[in-house]
C-alpha cells in the first residue's frame, strides 16, 4: 500500500514540531501585541535579555537606555507601525546591562499579535569592525610604504589593482585595471624589452623586477614589482599575485648623492684646488694630480720627500713654512699659510695652503692633511686694483662724482678729492666728521632731515639709500647735492657704507623750469576749456577733469571704457575717432572734430588733437591728446587762436625741455662712459670688489639718465 504525499495545507503544523523548532532556535523569539507589550518569549530571549515573564513588560524596555527618541527605540516603534514585514539592526540590553546587537524581524500573526525574530549579530558586527580596522591599518601601511597590491589572471591577462597601484601608474581607478598588453605600453621603452612577466607565467614561482612607468603628464616613476605565479586546479599557472613598491624617491636620492660627489669633484677641478697628505712617519708627500699641476710637475704615485718639497720653497718663505708646520702640530685647528713655490717654468707661484694634523688612536700626530690653491692671480689682481683705483679717481674728477666711505659709528670716514670739490668748506686732506660736515656744508633748512635720515640708515638701513639736500659753498652760493649709499657686504668687521655724491643743481633748475611750464600750460588749457588724455597700447585711457566736463559728466578717477566712449560719439562721427580704430592708431599725429552726446540728449562739437609717444626704437608706446569744445565758435578766429596759443606754449615748453635735457646728458655721458670702461677692465681682471663699487656709480648715473630721459619723454609727448 502506497503512502499519500504530504500536503502542507491539509493539516495544521504538529505541536511537537513547533515546540522543537522554538526550543532549538538560536534566535530570540517573542510575541507582543501591537503596543509592543510582551505576551510570550522563548528561553533564548529570556537568557539574553533577563526577561522573566513579568506582566506589562514592553519590548521597547530592552533597548539600550539613552536620550528619549533613541534610534534603536525609534526603529522598533517604526516596525510596529508597519503594515507588512519589516526588519532593522538595533541594540538591546542584556541581563547585566551589557549591550548586544540584533537584527530584528517582525510579522503580524492574527489580530493584535506580532511575532518577533531577533537574530544576534553582535559577533558579526565585531568581526566586520575588526576587518575594517585591519583594512584601514593595511591601507595606512601601504600609503606610508608606497606599497600596492595587484593580481592578474594569466590566461586572459585581465588584472585587479588596488588604489595605490593606480596611483603609481597615473591611471584613474574609474577606468579599471588595464590588461597586460595595455599596461606594458606605459612602461619606459628602454625597460619594455627586458620585462620578464610573460616568461614568468609559464612556471609557478616567485619573481621580481624593477622598471620605469611613464605617467600621462610625462613624469617617470621607478617601480619595484614582486609577484608569485600560482598553479590552478589543473596544475598549470593560472594567476599571478604581487606587490609593487614606488622606489622613485630612493632613486632620486641616489642620483642626488651621486650628483653631490660629482659637484665636489668638479668644484675642486674648476677651482684648481689640490689635495695632499704628508706622512710624518715616512717623511713623504703624496699629492693629487691638481697639486702637481700647480707646480707644473708630472704626477707621480710615489710622491716626493719633504726635502724635495722644501727645495721648491722661496728662500725668503722657508722659515715661515717650517714655523707653520710646528704651529699645526701644536693645534687641533686648521692652519693657513701663503708662500711662494718655484714652478717648473722658473716663475714663482703664490700658493695658499691649509693643513690640519691627522692623529692616531692615542692622539699622536701621524700626518698632515691639506689643500692648496694657487693665489698668484689674486696677488696680481691686487696690484691691478691699485692701478684701477688711481684711474677711478681720475674718472670721478672728470665726471664730478664724489666717492666716500664711512663706518656705522661715523668715526672713520674717507673722501676722494672730488668730495672736497663738492663741499669746498671742508679742507683736505682729512675728511671731516659727520657733525662738522653737517654744520658747515648742509643748508640749515635741510640739516635736521639729513641728520635724522642719515643716522637711521648708517645704524641699521639696508639696500640703496638716496637723499637730496642743499649744500653751502664758500662763495655763498647754494648747490643741490644728491648722495647715494649702500652697505658694503664684501668686507667683514664693522658695518661699512659706500657712497657717491653728485651736483644736481642743473637738474633741479630744469625741473623748476618744467614745473613752471607745466603750470602755465595747465592755466592755459583750463581757461581755454581744453581737456587732456593719454591712451596706452591696450586702448585704456586716462582723462583729466575737463574731459568729463566737455561731455557733461561728473569727473571721476577712471576714464570711460572704449565702448562707453564710442557710445558718447554721434553715429556719423564714430569712424573718424581714435577709439574707432581696430588696431592702435597710426604713429602720425591726428586732428579731427566730432560731436558728443550730453546726458540730456543734446550734442556738442569737440575738436581733438593727438600725437604718439615713441620709445628709443621708434615704436609707439602711448598717445596723448587734447579735446576742446568748438560748438559755439567752431569757425571763429578766437577758438583757433586759443588752440594755436596752447599748441605754441606746449611746443615752446617741449623745445626748452628737450634742449635742457640734452645739456644735462653731455656731462652725464662722460660719467657713464668712463664707468663702463672701468667696469670692462674690472670684469677682465676679475676683481669683484672694485666691480661692485663701479656698479654703484653706474647705477647712480643710470638713475640720473632715467630722470633726464623722462624729461625728454615729456617734451616729446607734448611736442608730438
Amino acid at each position: 500500500m502506497s503512502e499519500a504525499p504530504y500536503d502542507p495545507g491539509a493539516a495544521a503544523l504538529p505541536a511537537e514540531l513547533l515546540q522543537a523548532f522554538v526550543a532549538g532556535s538560536r534566535d530570540l523569539l517573542a510575541l507582543t501585541d501591537t503596543a509592543a507589550t510582551m505576551l510570550w518569549a522563548n528561553a533564548r530571549f529570556s537568557a539574553s535579555t533577563g526577561y522573566n515573564g513579568r506582566p506589562a513588560t514592553s519590548l521597547l524596555e530592552f533597548t539600550i537606555p539613552g536620550a528619549a527618541g533613541s534610534e534603536d527605540r525609534l526603529t522598533l516603534a517604526s516596525m510596529l507601525s508597519s503594515t507588512g514585514p519589516d526588519n532593522g539592526i538595533v541594540q538591546l540590553r542584556g541581563p547585566n546591562g551589557e549591550a548586544f546587537w540584533v537584527k530584528a524581524h517582525c510579522v503580524r500573526a492574527g489580530p493584535g499579535r506580532i511575532v518577533w525574530t531577533l537574530a544576534d549579530v553582535t559577533r558579526t558586527r565585531a568581526l566586520a569592525a575588526l576587518a575594517a580596522r585591519r583594512e584601514e591599518l593595511l591601507d595606512t601601511a601601504q600609503e606610508f610604504g608606497r606599497l600596492g597590491i595587484w593580481e592578474r589572471n594569466i590566461p586572459s591577462g585581465e588584472g585587479r589593482w588596488d588604489k595605490h597601484v593606480f596611483d603609481f601608474w597615473g591611471i584613474d581607478p574609474g577606468d579599471g585595471a588595464p590588461n597586460y598588453s595595455e599596461a606594458i605600453q606605459r612602461i619606459h621603452p628602454e625597460d619594455r624589452a627586458a620585462m620578464i612577466y610573460l616568461e614568468s607565467t609559464k612556471r609557478a614561482g616567485r619573481y621580481g623586477q624593477r622598471y620605469r612607468v611613464i605617467h600621462p603628464d610625462g613624469k617617470t616613476r621607478w617601480i619595484h614589482s614582486q609577484w608569485e605565479v600560482r598553479n590552478g586546479p589543473r596544475g598549470v599557472p593560472d594567476r599571478a599575485i604581487g606587490v609593487m613598491v614606488d622606489d622613485t624617491e630612493a632613486f632620486d636620492s641616489a642620483r642626488a648623492l651621486s650628483g653631490v660627489n660629482a659637484q665636489l669633484k668638479l668644484a675642486a677641478e674648476l677651482g684648481k684646488i689640490g689635495s695632499w697628505r704628508r706622512d710624518l712617519r715616512t717623511g713623504r708627500m703624496y699629492c693629487s694630480d691638481l697639486t702637481f699641476e700647480l707646480l707644473g710637475m708630472t704626477p707621480r704615485v710615489e710622491g716626493f720627500s719633504i726635502d724635495a718639497l722644501q727645495s721648491l720653497v722661496h728662500p725668503d718663505d722657508l722659515t715661515v713654512v717650517k714655523a707653520s708646520a710646528q704651529q699645526a702640530l701644536a693645534s687641533h685647528q686648521p692652519v693657513d699659510l701663503e708662500a711662494r713655490y718655484r714652478h717648473t717654468d722658473g716663475s714663482w707661484r703664490y700658493i695658499l695652503s691649509r693643513r690640519v694634523v691627522e692623529r692616531g688612536a692615542a692622539g699622536e700626530a701621524i700626518a698632515f692633511v691639506g689643500v692648496s690653491l694657487d693665489m698668484t692671480e689674486r696677488v696680481e689682481h691686487l696690484r691691478r686694483a691699485e692701478e684701477l683705483a688711481r684711474r677711478l679717481d681720475a674718472a670721478s674728477r672728470a665726471a664730478g662724482v664724489g666717492i666716500w666711505t664711512t663706518t656705522a659709528e661715523l668715526c672713520s670716514t674717507d673722501w676722494n678729492a672730488q668730495m672736497f670739490e663738492l663741499f669746498d668748506r671742508c679742507e683736505p686732506p682729512h675728511a671731516p666728521n659727520f657733525g662738522r660736515w653737517l654744520a658747515e656744508s648742509v643748508h640749515a633748512d635741510d640739516r635736521d632731515r639729513v641728520h635724522r635720515e642719515s643716522q637711521a640708515y648708517f645704524a641699521s638701513g639696508d639696500g640703496l639709500y638716496e637723499i637730496e639736500f642743499r649744500s653751502l659753498r664758500r662763495d655763498g652760493s647754494v648747490r643741490w647735492i644728491v648722495m647715494r649709499a649702500d652697505v658694503d657686504r664684501n668686507t667683514a668687521g664693522p658695518r661699512r657704507v659706500l657712497g657717491v655724491a653728485m651736483d644736481v643743481t642743473a637738474h633741479h633748475l630744469a625741473l623748476d623750469a618744467l614745473r613752471e611750464a607745466s603750470q602755465r600750460a595747465a592755466i592755459i588749457t583750463g581757461h581755454a576749456g581744453i581737456g587732456t588724455w593719454e591712451a596706452d597700447a591696450d586702448g585704456s585711457q586716462r582723462w583729466d577733469a575737463q574731459m568729463f566736463r566737455l561731455r557733461g559728466l561728473e569727473p571721476c578717477d577712471d576714464a570711460p571704457s572704449r565702448a562707453e566712449r564710442i557710445a558718447l560719439v554721434h553715429p556719423e562721427d564714430r569712424q573718424i575717432t581714435v577709439d574707432a580704430a581696430v588696431d592702435f592708431p597710426t604713429t602720425a599725429a591726428t586732428a579731427y572734430e566730432f560731436r558728443v552726446r550730453l546726458p540730456e540728449g543734446s550734442y556738442r562739437w569737440l575738436a581733438s588733437r593727438s600725437a604718439p609717444v615713441l620709445d628709443g626704437f621708434g615704436h609707439q608706446v602711448r598717445r596723448v591728446g587734447v579735446n576742446w569744445d568748438v560748438t559755439e565758435s567752431k569757425n571763429a578766429d578766437l577758438a583757433r587762436q586759443q588752440a594755436a596759443l596752447a599748441e605754441r606754449e606746449i611746443h615752446a615748453k617741449s623745445q626748452f625741455l628737450s634742449r635742457m635735457s640734452h645739456e644735462l646728458r653731455t656731462p652725464l655721458n662722460a660719467v657713464l662712459g668712463f664707468t663702463q670702461l672701468l667696469q670692462i677692465e674690472a670684469r677682465q681682471s676679475g676683481h669683484a670688489g672694485q666691480l661692485t663699487k663701479l656698479e654703484h656709480i653706474r647705477d647712480a648715473g643710470d638713475h640720473l639718465l632715467s630722470l633726464i630721459n623722462d624729461v625728454l619723454d615729456l617734451s616729446g609727448l607734448e611736442a608730438g
